[in-house]
């Protein structure tokens, strides 16, 4: 018993480590903060974009009275008078304050449809952490950091409650670049205005993690504030690394070639606006069309094998599939797969050619993208989901595989992505009494991956 929880404790440590991938000191000055509004006179363009985006709206005051119907914590329907608003589209979420506590509600509106609706739909009931007026929906600790700027939360242990602060609703200027009141009277200390790396910057929001901080610093490192949640021995993520549950982009992002190869979030997306920067295909095209390092050319009929105007031809469709949550929002992986029918087949993996055609079965799907693609679809990425499929199964007792750990370190000498390294070294924790698990845990703890 001593040895599995060594193991799980390593393999918990190691995660955090590897994944890690940088993380500098912060050297955010002291400061106060300017408001967004002081960045219109300097930045008229780039203001105009933030101030017309979802994520300027992503938390604002009422335009006008709002109640909302939904079930009480004694279980009975009440109106209840919203206090602020979450979010423009696809739906609109409104907070209660019950019982001096800012709780988000299960009941949300859709302003394409004009339909008020429930998020979950699942059952949930009063007294449930997940229902609206439990903890899992308390704004204070899950909804906050994201939806405004600069907020400080303020704990009581005693009284278990909050006086949480914040400079200004929504994501402002400042969310990113960080207090810039100095950068404001002094504009020739482009320091103090200047963005953090876009990956750093989008992840705090854009990931499922925990937060390790009372306060969110923009200039730290990512790592300095949070702990994110990466694939593992549960099913939050499916074992080809794409999401399941609510589980963001950044991660899935991280695991990919696109990542590998020196992409980020501002190659694809405006960080004003945050739309994508160009329509459809036009946006991957701008990179695949000659060869860029790792990125390769394309002619996109003859890669897909779907006429050019076809919803088959659409990049999007094949290697950004989507999933919906809260009933209304589609929300696209960022793992950049390519489509695996044969995962699909062994492990149950959701595979974009049968949802796509779903008159067709798998075993059409396999032979179509065989006949097509030949060896090239036997991609490490397929390998690495059967790996932690295997892991995952002797975890939750549906497999013994007793040799299942030594594949895992065979892989793992070859590894060459960090996230997958670290995701598939915390997988070993599937077999803690494998004599040889332990001390390759404890090499792993000085991996020099920053």
């Amino acid at each position: 018993m001593q040895a599995r929880s060594t193991v799980v404790v390593l393999a918990a440590a190691i995660l955090s480590w590897l994944a890690a991938c940088g993380g500098a000191e912060s050297d955010a000055p002291e400061s106060i903060w300017a408001g967004a509004a002081a960045c219109q006179e300097c930045h008229p363009s780039q203001w105009q974009d933030w101030r017309d985006s979802n994520h300027a709206a992503a938390e604002r005051e009422l335009d006008e009275a709002v109640e909302v119907t939904a079930t009480g914590p004694d279980g009975g329907q009440h109106q209840y008078p919203a206090i602020r608003v979450i979010g423009v589209e696809p739906l609109v979420q409104y907070l209660i304050e019950i019982d001096g506590v800012l709780q988000v509600a299960q009941r949300a509106f859709d302003p394409a449809t004009e339909e008020w609706f429930d998020i979950f739909a699942d059952g949930r009931q009063p007294g449930e952490w997940g229902h609206w007026t439990g903890r899992g929906m308390a704004w204070d600790s899950m909804c906050g950091r994201c939806h405004t700027t600069g907020l400080v939360k303020q704990w009581d242990p005693a009284s278990d409650n909050y006086q949480t602060e914040f400079e200004e609703l929504g994501v402002a200027c400042e969310a990113c670049h960080g207090p810039s009141a100095e950068h404001a009277s002094n504009p020739r200390d482009v320091r103090l205005g200047k963005a953090q790396d876009a990956v750093e910057a989008c992840a705090p929001c854009h990931s499922r993690r925990a937060e390790l901080t009372a306060t969110a610093d923009p200039h730290a490192g990512f790592l300095d504030g949070y702990a994110p949640e990466l694939p593992d021995l549960g099913d939050t993520w499916l074992a080809d690394g794409r999401i399941r549950d609510e589980d963001y982009e950044w991660v899935s992002f991280r695991l990919s070639r696109m990542h590998q190869a020196g992409v980020s979030c501002l190659d694809c997306h405006d960080p004003h606006s945050s739309r994508t920067k160009l329509p459809g295909n036009q946006l991957c095209m701008s990179c695949h069309v000659e060869q860029q390092g790792e990125i390769p050319p394309l002619e996109v009929s003859a890669h897909s094998n779907h006429p050019q105007a076809s919803t088959g031809a659409q990049c999007i469709n094949c290697h950004m599939p989507g999933t919906m949550y809260m009933q209304r929002d589609l929300r696209h992986d960022h793992s950049f797969s390519v489509p695996d029918p044969l995962l699909s087949k062994e492990l149950g993996i959701p595979n974009a050619c049968n949802e796509c055609h779903g008159d067709k079965n798998i075993e059409w799907a396999i032979s179509k993208v065989d006949e097509w693609y030949g060896d090239k679809m036997d991609r490490p990425r397929r390998h690495r989901a059967r790996l932690l499929h295997r892991a995952r199964m002797v975890a939750n007792g549906s497999s013994t595989d007793p040799d299942g750990w030594q594949d895992l370190i065979s892989w793992l000498e070859e590894e060459v992505n960090p996230m997958w390294e670290a995701i598939l070294t915390g997988a070993l924790a599937a077999w803690p009494e494998a004599e040889k698990v332990l001390p390759y845990l404890l090499e792993a703890l000085g991996h020099e991956e920053e």
